[in-house]
């Protein structure tokens, strides 16, 4: 049982608890899902401490001589999506082969004496990172089979300041309005003349040279982009940070017939380190820079629309764009140069992977094997530090990026290339996963990596003609959730250059437009509505298994501090594609998994809409098949098929099986739930995933046996009790099936015309004619090939019915 509670001590710093008693086993093949939750509360300024007390044990054994023990423990950060990563970081590792459940009590401070090995620089780096409403989660590990994880209890303790009330004036807007002037007169600043739309003009930064210590200075040039007069200019990629300014410069409008005069604006503290570090390349010329912060007018919103659709444009135009990462500090594995240096050495060295052989990297093989063994975690620690900066997480610079004729990448000083970065990123994908104790392993987004391919930068494992110059938008989407973006619409206005259907300016569906007048869920709703419309297909709708909270595999702690991240905004439909997710999340559906979907004998039919007074509702037609009664655990080797013989009794079930091994990978064949890389030759995105039984990823029936030995004293009929429950039955029509994480008794499984598969619906109200529900998901039934699933007298107008989904 869970449960926060907060007290007071003496020295003024509040207490904050969570706990949680319960005995489980983990191993390799679970889903790496928390244990247990604090929530930061919105009234904290800082967290100076925390305690971690865990009762644990190994799995009591260890046949390897001078090992560690591979069973541990992470913390790490769950938050808002419009934050920067944290990384995760290992509270400790059990006591190497021992039975006997051990008590740990681990401390971490920000200020802490340099005799307790506790608080390292990382660990400091950890607590200072930490901001309100963030949730603290500590996840149980095992790696390598055979090892398990036996966990009794853990308490959080965070030791907190509280934020006092403010009196001083409010942080001067990044960008938004001269020093001297007051915020209501900030739209007329004139720096910021009208753009003229239809000439497609735009604002460029000439940045003028100085000293180290001189304050910035520049001025604006307007011009059109298909003008011949167009400068050659280059285009900063950078991000923004923290909304507080850092730093001033001083510009000027630029035009003859106005005031010459500078006016300050504030700048970001990122902004003002990459323009003085750019501003030393400089001699006697100003650099012409489009900067986005600063050429477009932040506190008009027409202007930051119209802009914003022209963004891919601009960075296509520019003559190279400049990526600012920002600079290393103290914390960090290496400096700047250490960094670059290996990053250039790996790249130079590695030979990606194919479909009939594995990754080579050179230099590394020709180590003696202690020498790997210790090269290994140090590239881990460095590269994934590197890829952790904020810029590679935000989803504005994806276009930029993609679209550059060159980009130049600045680590503080040091330049590398992109072509390298992304071959890095390769490696780490595709070398051993999991990481090490005490060492996480993140590689980039996995859109990174689609991106690279589309540039033709790495070797792709799939055959090149099957590449196509641009992915679909919902793809890109689906891809970009797991971006960070300040505000949640940029994850669909960020990615619109670069999708098939909406790269060119002028082409965009009006649904589309960047519209930042829309709300969040209208803006969404919207997408999937024009998705619906464009494709005659009700296959988006599972993409909101994308969504934590939402996914088919339950990866949330059984009391969450917190509730879905789409109850947070308000109004947001059930039905619609959500505001954040993961890519892979969305890959372990069948809806959108074309190899699967036109397996699963439902008729073939285009979506039945109606019209609804509310702009958010989806009003559909269909047909109710039956309501579920109860929902249990898989019991694998009760269903297990013993081969595909029709006339074998268990041959009806083969086709379920096949299923749940796909959605909810038992022997973490696929790396979905329980990793944070994907496996060589693994699934990368939807357009390439597989159908059940394909043989790029074997059911790994030792592995299995292994899973069920550790969680099972008698394995015969077993369950994997760390797996959710997914198997449903319904009296009506006797039907028997797997439904994702959310869907209770009482539910009822529809077919929705549109649709590739059956949904799962919760009913809220009946009405004369129609039910409104709550979209909860898709769903599969068991059924025989011969045999649809609808039953054989079923007539889709004498049938149908309406819903109403909010």
């Amino acid at each position: 049982m869970a449960f926060t509670q907060k007290a007071t001590p003496a020295d003024g710093m509040a207490r904050y608890e969570a706990n949680r008693c319960e005995d489980i086993v983990t191993s390799q093949y679970c889903p790496q899902r928390p244990y247990l939750e604090l929530l930061i509360p919105e009234e904290v300024a800082e967290v100076e401490k925390l305690v971690f007390t865990v009762i644990s044990h190994d799995q009591g054994y260890c046949e390897a001589e001078n090992t560690i023990s591979w069973s541990w423990f992470d913390a790490s950060v769950s938050r808002p999506p419009s934050r920067d990563r944290i990384l995760p970081q290992c509270i400790l590792q059990n006591e190497l082969a021992s039975r006997e459940y051990r008590h740990h009590v681990v401390v971490w401070q920000v200020e802490s004496a340099e005799s307790d090995f506790n608080s390292d620089s990382s660990t400091r780096k950890f607590l200072g990172s930490i901001r309100h409403s963030d949730v603290i989660q500590v996840t149980p590990r095992a790696m390598f089979p055979g090892w398990s994880n036996h966990v009794r209890s853990i308490r959080i303790e965070a030791y907190c300041r509280l934020s006092e009330p403010s009196i001083s004036a409010a942080p001067l807007p990044i960008g938004t309005g001269a020093v001297s002037k007051a915020a209501g007169e900030a739209a007329h600043n004139p720096l910021y003349r009208p753009l003229a739309v239809y000439k497609k003009e735009i604002r460029l930064l000439c940045l003028d040279p100085g000293e180290s210590d001189d304050e910035l200075s520049g001025s604006f040039i307007v011009s059109a982009l298909d003008a011949p007069e167009m400068p050659v200019f280059e285009a900063l990629s950078y991000c923004w940070g923290s909304g507080s300014s850092k730093g001033f410069i001083n510009l000027s409008s630029g035009q003859k017939d106005h005031d010459s005069s500078k006016t300050t604006l504030a700048i970001t503290a990122n902004l003002n380190e990459a323009l003085r570090y750019l501003r030393k390349e400089l001699t006697s010329t100003c650099r012409i820079i489009w900067i986005d912060a600063l050429c477009i007018n932040q506190d008009d919103v027409s202007e930051r629309g119209s802009q914003v659709g022209m963004m891919g444009e601009i960075y296509s135009r520019a003559a190279s764009v400049v990526v600012w990462l920002g600079l290393v500090d103290s914390s960090e594995p290496a400096t700047a140069k250490e960094t670059v240096n290996m990053i250039n050495k790996v790249a130079e060295n590695y030979t990606p992977p194919t479909k009939t052989k594995g990754g080579v990297l050179l230099f590394a093989d020709q180590l003696p094997v202690s020498e790997q063994n210790a090269l290994f975690p140090r590239l881990t620690r460095l590269f994934t530090a590197f890829f952790n900066r904020p810029w590679f997480q935000r989803v504005w610079v994806v276009q930029e990026a993609w679209l550059s004729k060159k980009a130049v990448m600045y680590l503080g000083e040091e330049k590398v290339s992109w072509a390298a970065v992304m071959l890095v990123n390769y490696w780490m994908v595709n070398t051993r996963g999991g990481g090490f104790p005490g060492i996480a392993q993140v590689s980039l987004p996995s859109l990174w990596a689609r991106i690279a391919e589309h540039q033709n930068l790495i070797s792709s494992v799939r055959h090149s003609d099957e590449m196509t110059p641009r992915m679909k938008i919902l793809d890109l989407v689906l891809e970009g959730a797991e971006l960070a973006a300040t505000d949640p619409r940029d994850r669909i206005f960020a990615l619109l250059g670069l999708g098939e259907e909406t790269h060119q300016r002028d082409q965009i569906p009006a649904p589309l437009q960047p519209n930042y007048t829309k709300t969040t869920s209208q803006v969404y709703v919207d997408f999937t509505l024009w998705w619906i419309n464009k494709y005659q297909s009700l296959a988006i709708l599972s993409a909101v298994h994308a969504a934590p909270g939402r996914t088919w595999q339950d990866l949330r702690p059984s009391h969450p501090a917190t509730p879905p991240p789409t109850s947070y905004l308000s109004n947001y439909p059930s039905w619609a594609l959500p505001p954040t997710g993961r890519a892979r999340y969305a890959n372990m559906t069948l809806g959108l998994r074309d190899t699967l979907s036109h397996s699963l004998s439902l008729p073939a039919t285009v979506p039945v809409l109606f019209p609804s007074p509310d702009p958010l509702n989806l009003v559909l037609a269909g047909v109710s098949l039956a309501t579920i009664t109860a929902i249990t655990s898989y019991p694998y080797t009760n269903l297990a098929p013993t081969h595909h013989d029709k006339s074998n009794h268990h041959a009806s079930s083969s086709s379920l099986h096949a299923i749940f091994h796909r959605i909810f990978d038992p022997s973490s064949s696929l790396c979905t739930w329980s990793r944070e890389t994907t496996p060589t030759g693994a699934d990368v995105g939807p357009e390439t995933t597989a159908a059940p039984g394909d043989s790029d990823v074997p059911l790994r029936e030792d592995q299995l046996k292994d899973h069920l030995s550790i969680h099972n004293d008698d394995p015969s009929g077993a369950e994997f009790p760390c797996l959710t429950k997914c198997l449903f039955t319904t009296a009506e029509r006797k039907l028997t099936g797997l439904c994702p994480t959310g869907v209770e008794a009482g539910d009822v499984i529809v077919f929705l015309h549109g649709g590739r598969v059956l949904y799962a619906l919760r009913h809220l109200e009946r009405q004369s004619k129609t039910g409104v529900y709550r979209f909860l998901g898709e769903c599969y039934v068991e059924h025989k090939e011969d045999e649809p699933v609808l039953g054989a007298g079923w007539e889709m107008k004498k049938d149908m019915e309406i819903f109403t989904l909010v």
